[in-house]
């Protein structure tokens, strides 16, 4: 076998032959270099992986192996002067050959390192013997994270080339496998969001692009696309703050456009308006079970993107600046702090007001288990642990401005805890729940999320359990708060071997502040019977995903 230099020499003077081929179809000498030049990355890539990626071998194997041909075939199918035919056939052809590529690469990859993943198991699963060993030595000799980076850049491939040949199932499919072995990686949540756009779902792209840019390794094309995807939103919707009530696309549509007048423009005052609607309006659709668990996931998402970007704690690259180098990065264009500031005081009081209207239809739910499965809990928990872990926001004058939000944790806690009863939490503390998992290596929930294993060989409690486990750590975030105050003035109170209290325990506000009278009638006339929702359990299979109501399923 050739040594790491031999290769890296050889692929260089490919690479400069490949560049000086202006024309590939119908030029035999040039597809043979460029077969060539696949060979040897290939080799390198699987053989050397440290040297490879060090000299960004996998860039140019996509790159000058495949995209520059796959985009000069596309231009040439589309061509009405002729040849369009011969083109579309042989761009089918080149697809079809560079997914077997990629998918035998990634075999490769998966059997040379001993790779065991939930949709492609190790072959010593299935009784297969590594007579070498060479598996295990690899592996102890040379980065498993590098070779993780590896199959989720064949898997995010394998999606984009199922993407060019219009077959959108496969390549989600591809792209939340990538996802499953590399979640700091922002590559497959941009590609995902491109899926979604697509599709016309606005909110997850949002949500999607926003994963991509906010996790370790961020997507360097993920802000322009997000500001693109953002910008023709704005031109194209119709101004709805000010309604009194606006159905769940409405509603989406004003929130994406607060979000964008601020994130494009800085507008203030214009998004300011849309606060009293979608502040107002979204209790209402939550009881009505007008959004599922991952569209209020989604738009906490967001929010928390938002509140980072505005307060300096996420810095966001421009596409053009992705190739320098560490010590050379330059972000955006820095906003005027004034602006920044009042920015951030709009997401705030946006922040607190979902999470208030979230509360509210607690007030209407007497039932325990009902109330364990209200689809708005997921968010409502990871809104209060931000705040536990940030703090910023629980001092903010948008919080102090909702004191109905003590009520209504008081009522959530106080009616989970029959269900808690009997309940044994201390074995599941490290285990994430299906929202934690599907949120990994997102910034602005790190300090909360790096408490929980994300690897298989836990105990996987059965769906019943998960929602005690949420209940149970609501439960923990309400103690917490118990021993803080806003100005001096406790938030709330803990009332020990309360003869009404399940378990011993009683919280109440310590303001008498009631819940708006009016609107708990109303929502109590409305029917609280959730819509068919996906599964939370997490499977050694897959994991459910909370950005298209769909699990992640073996394709191998």
């Amino acid at each position: 076998m050739k040594t790491a230099s031999q290769l890296l020499r050889e692929a260089e003077g490919l690479k400069s032959r490949v560049n000086g081929c202006t024309q590939l179809v119908g030029n035999n000498e040039a597809w043979a270099i460029q077969h060539q030049l696949q060979v040897v990355c290939g080799q390198l890539l699987v053989h050397w992986i440290e040297s490879a990626l060090d000299h960004g071998v996998e860039r140019d194997l996509w790159n000058l192996g495949f995209r520059n041909t796959i985009t000069q075939l596309q231009a040439q199918a589309k061509d009405k002067q002729g040849g369009a035919s011969e083109a579309r056939d042989l761009l089918g052809w080149f697809l079809n050959s560079a997914s077997g590529f990629y998918l035998q690469l990634f075999n490769q990859i998966c059997t040379e390192y001993g790779l065991d993943l939930p949709f492609r198991r190790k072959d010593s699963i299935y009784g297969s013997i590594e007579l070498s060993g060479s598996p295990q030595e690899k592996c102890k000799g040379s980065s498993l994270k590098n070779a993780l980076y590896l199959c989720q850049y064949c898997l995010v491939h394998l999606g984009d080339l199922a993407r060019y040949r219009h077959q959108a199932k496969q390549a989600e499919t591809y792209y939340r496998h990538a996802v499953v072995v590399a979640p700091t990686s922002g590559h497959p949540y941009n590609q995902l969001a491109l899926l979604e756009a697509g599709r016309g779902n606005r909110l997850a792209a949002v949500a999607l692009y926003v994963r991509a840019m906010c996790v370790p390794c961020p997507f360097p094309g993920a802000p322009a696309n997000l500001t693109q995807t953002l910008s023709k939103l704005l031109a194209s919707s119709r101004d709805l703050s000010g309604s009194c009530r606006v159905t769940s696309d409405e509603y989406t549509s004003l929130f994406l456009q607060c979000h964008a007048q601020l994130y494009l423009n800085g507008d203030v005052n214009s998004a300011r308006k849309a606060l009293p609607t979608l502040c107002s309006g979204l209790s209402t659709l939550v009881a009505t079970s007008a959004f599922t668990r991952t569209s209020l996931i989604q738009m906490v998402l967001v929010n928390l993107f938002a509140l980072n970007y505005f307060s300096g704690n996420v810095k966001v690259r421009t596409s053009d600046e992705a190739g320098l180098r560490k010590d050379e990065e330059k972000q955006e264009n820095p906003k005027d702090p004034k602006e920044l500031e009042g920015c951030l005081h709009v997401v705030e009081e946006l922040t607190v007001g979902i999470l208030a209207a979230l509360l509210l239809p607690v007030h209407t739910i007497r039932d325990p288990d009902q109330l364990m499965t209200y689809p708005a809990l997921p968010a409502i928990r990871l809104l209060f642990e931000w705040v536990r872990c940030e703090g910023g926001v629980f001092m903010s004058e948008a919080m102090k401005g909702k004191q109905q939000i003590w009520p209504g944790l008081c009522t959530l806690v106080n009616n989970l805890q029959q269900p808690l009863a009997s309940f044994s939490a201390s074995k599941y503390s490290e285990v994430p729940l299906a929202e934690d998992w599907d949120l990994q290596g997102f910034e602005p929930l790190q300090k909360m999320l790096s408490k929980y294993k994300y690897r298989e060989g836990l105990s996987k409690p059965s769906p019943e359990e998960y929602n005690c486990i949420r209940a149970f750590r609501l439960t923990e975030v309400a103690k917490w708060f118990a021993e803080q105050n806003i100005d001096g003035n406790s938030v709330i109170k803990i009332r020990e071997g309360s003869e009404d209290a399940v378990g011993g325990l009683m919280f109440e506000p310590m303001q008498h502040t009631s819940p708006p009278v009016d609107e708990v009638r109303a929502l109590e006339q409305l029917s609280l019977q959730p819509k068919p929702e996906v599964s939370m359990k997490i499977t050694p299979g897959g994991q459910t995903c909370i950005f298209c109501d769909k699990s992640l399923k073996a394709f191998v």
